[in-house]
């Protein structure tokens, strides 16, 4: 089968050189990586969570714990990577604290400041940070059993109309000036060694690892809705 896209060839390739684990496709560049991270209530979580397990401990928070609602293949994703992160049987462990299912992130990062939930394993960086920033109780770690990226990707199409142009813009998007317009503001990440940002997030890359999502299928979205439906409902 035919490769349908061109590989980058402009001066910022250098700038990603030895990145190739998180983008095995040459093809294809992460331009946007940011980590699927635990959240938590400052308020209402004192001692700082370190791993996926810690908060499991406290019983007291039952009712205070959120989850997404499996409403697509990229939730059951998620929970088929955290599964293998966080050990066997994670969301078994989650049952007895009878979380609270949100539909899609917004309203369950709501719940997080408004102390509705207290924790949940399921949230992204970007969702917060502008909310931190203005004195939101929320904070996010990366947890030592390691996490996986969100990732997007550019690039350049063979039958592109103007594939010059095409990949004049996706040169740029690699360089350092268009990685810190794209993940600055603690937005996202890097994945180039040769690119610094000011205000990426501070994420430690040997925790966290890319995913194939062409690998998983509705096999993955249905173990999931089923596995949710007969945990919490």
């Amino acid at each position: 089968m035919r490769k349908v896209e061109v590989a980058p060839c402009g001066p910022s390739v250098s700038l990603w050189q030895n990145a190739q684990k998180f983008y095995p496709v040459k093809e294809l560049v992460p331009v946007v990586n940011e980590p699927w991270v635990l959240a938590y209530n400052t308020n209402l979580i004192k001692n700082k969570p370190k791993d996926w397990q810690d908060l499991l401990a406290d019983k007291t928070l039952q009712g205070k714990v959120g989850l997404n609602e499996v409403s697509g293949l990229t939730v059951a994703i998620w929970a088929e990577i955290v599964e293998s992160r966080a050990g066997a049987g994670y969301f078994d462990k989650i049952a007895p604290f009878k979380p609270r299912i949100y539909p899609n992130s917004a309203p369950l990062t709501q719940g997080i400041i408004a102390g509705e939930v207290a924790w949940s394993p399921y949230s992204l960086p970007s969702t917060i940070e502008p909310l931190r920033a203005k004195g939101a109780p929320i904070e996010w770690i990366v947890p030592n059993g390691g996490t996986f990226l969100l990732q997007r990707f550019a690039l350049v199409l063979k039958v592109a109309p103007h594939p010059a142009a095409a990949m004049v813009l996706l040169d740029y998007t690699m360089s350092a000036e268009g990685q810190n317009l794209i993940n600055g503001n603690r937005q996202g990440l890097t994945v180039a060694p040769g690119v610094k940002l000011d205000t990426e997030l501070k994420v430690d890359l040997s925790k966290v690892a890319v995913v194939d999502q062409t690998k998983y299928g509705d096999e993955t979205l249905n173990k999931w809705t089923q596995k949710f439906n007969q945990l919490y409902r």
